[in-house]
């Protein structure tokens, strides 16, 4: 049985009282700095979402969410004895990126960036309304961001948005992830991510894309195309839900992989009927090498292990790196050949990273024949793919 009180001292002030001892909450409704026997922690929520975050803190408050480089937690260490997952041609960014990223962390970064497509156009933008009491001028000002928006003007419209934030409490949200929005297209991110962060932390209703909100009302049926590996993507509306997904992206090409994952996770937790999902939290796990939740992911979730979609196919080939990683070839041997099965249809670079796992899959399982009879027909079909030159030659030497 647990005891636990929480007493109101003050609005927005709790004492919480457990078994472990005292604890002091401060804050309102989804942001809240809590002082407790475990030291401090700092936690938000996404309202009408069920996404959550909660970080621990080590002296360094509310700034070590928004400036400082994350600490890498013990659980996302690789184990000692593990190995990193087959390396992969990178098509999103340039290799000297990777190059500079490997050095610096030891581990190869996903090619994967925060870049978005161009928004769809709409045919036409509501007009503004007549003047109406002091909500005009925001509204006519968003109107004006939103209609520079869709036609790809994005300095103008994040000017435009940035004065709604400037003169606006009521529409602070939408002002918010237009803004950030508008400043990643800019390449901006700093900015985006600071913008997605305060939308986060102050966003109130009405939230973007819900009734009422001047998103609703003037960017109707707008999507925002979110890259979530090196070949899939998804088709996002403008709301909550998309914010959460593009700061997660914007994490991740920063470097700052366990707060991304923190973020991925409690998005699919949420929604863990979505493979895009699934898909995007594989792709950290695989990249921060942390194979036992890659493993774990699957385990609880192996619905979507299908290869009649470039989305499935994707997702057992993570499925194949997670069983290799762990020894069970011949889970792994099955995985792929399924895989592998009538791909014609398939994506011709994602098909080539899959034959490049199998082949590597059949390397580490000590099975040389078959690795260099894949690695051999991989060469044969991309001789430029990745280091397929040198692994082709280094087991001619061995065979």
């Amino acid at each position: 049985m647990q005891f636990r009180r929480r007493i109101k001292v003050a609005p927005g002030v709790h004492v919480n009282v457990s078994k472990g001892g005292l604890g002091l909450s401060i804050g309102g409704k989804g942001l809240h700095y809590t002082i407790g026997p475990k030291g401090p922690h700092m936690s938000f929520g996404i309202p009408g979402t069920g996404v959550y975050y909660r970080q621990k803190l080590d002296g360094g408050g509310l700034g070590g969410l928004l400036g400082e480089k994350e600490k890498k937690s013990t659980s996302r260490r690789r184990a000692a004895d593990e190995e990193p997952a087959p390396r992969r041609k990178s098509t999103k960014r340039s290799r000297a990126a990777d190059q500079d990223y490997e050095q610096e962390t030891g581990q190869m970064v996903s090619p994967r960036q925060a870049r978005l497509a161009a928004p769809t156009l709409v045919p036409e933008i509501p007009a503004a309304p007549a003047l109406s009491g002091l909500r005009y001028p925001e509204e006519k000002l968003f109107r004006e961001g939103a209609v520079l928006y869709v036609n790809q003007q994005y300095a103008e419209a994040f000017d435009a948005f940035s004065q709604v934030l400037n003169t606006s409490d009521q529409y602070v949200s939408d002002a918010l992830l237009l803004t950030a929005l508008t400043a990643s297209y800019l390449g901006q991110y700093d900015t985006a991510m600071d913008s997605l962060v305060a939308l986060v932390e102050q966003g109130h209703d009405p939230l973007p894309g819900e009734p009422g909100s001047l998103t609703a009302k003037y960017l109707p049926g707008v999507t925002v195309n979110v890259p979530v590996t090196q070949f899939s993507s998804i088709d996002a509306p403008l709301n909550i839900a998309m914010a959460t997904l593009l700061l997660t992206e914007l994490l991740q090409a920063q470097g700052r992989i366990g707060e991304a994952i923190q973020f991925q996770e409690d998005l699919f937790n949420a929604n863990p009927n979505y493979p895009i999902l699934q898909l995007g939290l594989a792709d950290l796990y695989s990249t921060a090498q942390d194979y036992d939740m890659l493993y774990s992911l699957f385990v609880n979730y192996p619905q979507n292990l299908d290869n009649s979609t470039d989305l499935g196919l994707e997702l057992m080939y993570y499925w194949g790196i997670a069983l290799t990683i762990k020894g069970q070839f011949e889970a792994a041997e099955d995985v792929y050949k399924r895989a592998l099965k009538n791909v014609t249809k398939r994506n011709p670079e994602l098909v080539k990273v899959v034959e490049y796992g199998r082949a590597d899959m059949y390397e580490r399982w000590g099975k040389l024949k078959e690795a260099y009879k894949y690695f051999s027909a991989l060469y044969s079909k991309d001789p430029r793919f990745y280091d397929i030159a040198d692994r082709v030659a280094a087991l001619q030497q061995n065979a």
